[in-house]
């Protein structure tokens, strides 16, 4: 079975500081929840944006379905992203901003209805971006990648501003979508929570791999890795 991401010897330096990855390699398998940790500056919002062409990599590869992000016609119709970095008009309404989406990756008004429903931001559609709290913002950053209702999604911290419900029903979210025979890549720096969700665990520190296991695999295997490492994954 092919991998729905593969990423290969991946490097990035910026200039002539340390490494923000350093020839980091790892695949996805289809259907699978994969979690990628690290603490802050560990180079995971790196890999993402390089997964989907916003970043050029300095050597190595990430592929999806064997094809470069970028190399596809309409991505947004397969491939749901929701990136740290990306930061929505604040002067639209929350529907405007969806359907103009909408209509550039070619779906319509049913679609944005879907993703305000089960994103909880219907009774706020009409509402401008600007007044969005944190965790509403979040809530509109999924429904937009969830417009062209993908197969695969890459979130990148994804829980960050979510109160306990939110998160309650993030891990919802991304259970359901796996049910359906989804895949999902998503980043945190909280090992706690993603462990609730994912079949898998990438985890990079100071831009290397860690370790590519099971929770389970990681914690029997990996003991000095688990107190070197996890400890600081658990911290708020």
């Amino acid at each position: 079975m092919s991998a729905a991401i593969s990423a290969h010897a991946v490097a990035k330096v910026y200039g002539n500081r340390r490494p923000a990855l350093d020839s980091v390699s790892f695949d996805v398998p289809p259907n699978t929840v994969v979690g990628l940790i690290g603490a802050n500056g560990a180079g995971k919002s790196t890999l993402l944006s390089i997964a989907v062409d916003l970043v050029r990599p300095t050597s190595g590869s990430v592929l999806i379905d064997g094809r470069r992000y970028g190399d596809r016609p309409n991505p947004a119709r397969s491939i749901g992203v929701s990136l740290t970095s990306m930061r929505p008009p604040s002067a639209i309404a929350a529907d405007r901003f969806l359907g103009l989406l909408a209509r550039q990756i070619g779906v319509g008004p049913i679609e944005v209805d879907r993703a305000l429903d089960r994103t909880g931001l219907d009774r706020d559609r009409a509402e401008r971006i600007g007044t969005f709290s944190t965790g509403m913002r979040q809530r509109l950053l999924l429904a937009a990648a969830l417009l062209g209702d993908p197969q695969l999604l890459i979130l990148d911290e994804p829980a960050s501003g979510l109160d306990p419900i939110g998160i309650r029903w993030l891990r919802d979210l991304i259970d359901e979508h796996r049910a359906a025979g989804g895949t999902t890549l998503i980043s945190s720096h909280h090992l706690d929570e993603l462990a609730r969700v994912a079949d898998r665990l990438v985890i990079l520190h100071d831009g290397r791999l860690a370790a590519d296991d099971t929770l389970a695999g990681i914690q029997g295997v990996h003991a000095d890795l688990e107190s070197a490492v996890l400890g600081w994954l658990t911290r708020e």
